[in-house]
């Protein structure tokens, strides 16, 4: 698989992979990073785009921020 692109569903999350080819039977890893300080529950995605119409992979991200200054 080629990795043609990373999209996050807002600008407080990011994405990043290990590799940008991952050859068939290989690991590969997605490091999300999330940032935001207010309070309450959120719901985040990233999808993984890849070359050649191959199906894409999306992450959800949730959980809920209780004290954003501790």
């Amino acid at each position: 698989l080629k990795v043609r692109d990373i999209i996050t569903s807002c600008e407080c999350t990011s994405g990043t992979i290990s590799t940008k080819i991952i050859p068939p039977g290989s690991d590969y890893e997605l490091t999300a990073e999330f940032q935001d300080t207010v309070p309450g529950e959120f719901f985040r995605t990233i999808s993984i785009l890849f070359e050649n119409l191959k199906p894409n992979i999306q992450f959800e991200l949730s959980g809920e921020i209780t004290n954003p200054n501790k």
